[in-house]
């Protein structure tokens, strides 16, 4: 099991994936409706490789690349 923490500052964030890095999606979480500063996005079954994390805010996407080994 692997766990994310997400903090929300300026920007709203409504929906997080989360991709095998060949563009495979492996989750994701739809957080529009959620309230907190802080959230913990929790991945059962994950292999050490290279993903990518797609972040939705209210100002547009971005992603980011993440390494777990």
């Amino acid at each position: 099991m692997f766990l994310f923490y997400i903090k929300h500052t300026v920007n709203n964030i409504t929906k997080v994936k989360l991709y095998f890095i060949l563009r495979q999606e492996i989750k994701s979480w739809d957080l529009s409706n959620n309230n907190f500063a802080e959230n913990k996005l929790k991945v059962n079954n994950i292999s050490n490789a290279i993903y990518i994390l797609k972040i939705t805010t209210n100002k547009g996407d971005f992603s980011k690349k993440l390494l777990l080994n």
